[in-house]
């Protein structure tokens, strides 16, 4: 796992378009504002985007919005599923938005495997929202079983 680079944007569109998950098209993330560019400009602009690579490749990556407090994105190539890659990279995630929050959060499907995903690693569902996804959130204190700081 590694800080990415402008260099690795490419592999992770190919991850995120390779997904089964959370389906989207390169016109329908572009519609979204997630295009190659914007996500050069994130990494540019801070270091809270992380890939995990097997072999030299990337397969998985994971990015933050710290000034929100959740998880932006956290996607792995199918191929290289249940190997750990999604586990590792959700922890990276995690350790930098408890650096400066007590509760972080996150936004996926109801019924996805990630929302399964997500419960399994400590994270309880606070909203069900109108299309079907839900909110998600985690507590510093009890991912870390005691009390913290809170700046949010």
């Amino acid at each position: 796992m590694r800080l990415a680079r402008e260099a690795d944007v490419g592999a992770i569109f190919a991850v995120r378009l390779a997904v089964r998950e959370n389906v989207l098209t390169m016109a329908e993330l572009a519609r979204l504002g997630v295009t190659p560019e914007s996500f050069r400009e994130l990494i540019r602009a801070s270091a809270d985007t992380w890939v995990a690579e097997r072999d030299g490749i990337v397969v998985g990556f994971g990015s933050v919005d710290r000034e929100e407090g959740s998880v932006f994105a956290l996607f792995v190539d199918p191929g290289s599923s249940g190997l750990g890659i999604g586990d590792a990279i959700l922890s990276r995630l995690e350790a930098s938005l408890f650096a400066d929050c007590e509760t972080i959060w996150l936004e996926t499907g109801a019924e996805s495997g990630a929302a399964q995903f997500y419960a399994r690693r400590g994270w309880r569902v606070t909203v069900a929202l109108a299309d079907g996804d839900v909110r998600m959130e985690k507590s510093r204190s009890a991912s870390v079983g005691g009390p913290g700081a809170s700046r949010r």
